[in-house]
């Protein structure tokens, strides 16, 4: 895993659950989600597990390198290697470049 970052996505029964986008290293070997959260399980307690991964190609980041979390949190919910969309669209505040 190169980066990863955590947000909220709607759910019907809790208002939000917690997602993960995550970007793996270009040397990591190819990875579904269920193989992420099995390995997640091994490593947090069960309340802290996302409900969802995203697995990005790339992150976006700002000119020092930090992932814009705004940017990585996807409109529409997909599974598999995806782009981020940025949660913006075309209203992109100032400071924030997706």
């Amino acid at each position: 895993m190169a980066a990863a970052v955590v947000f909220g996505l709607a759910h019907p029964d809790f208002g939000e659950g917690v997602t993960a986008a995550i970007e793996l290293r270009a040397d990591a070997p190819p990875m579904t989600e269920a193989d992420l959260l099995d390995a997640l399980k091994e490593r947090l307690v069960r309340y802290k597990l996302p409900e969802g991964v995203l697995l990005a190609d790339e992150l976006p980041r700002n000119a020092i390198g930090k992932v814009v979390k705004g940017c990585a949190r996807p409109l529409p919910i997909s599974t598999g290697r995806n782009d981020p969309v940025s949660q913006y669209g075309e209203d992109v505040p100032p400071g924030v470049s997706c």
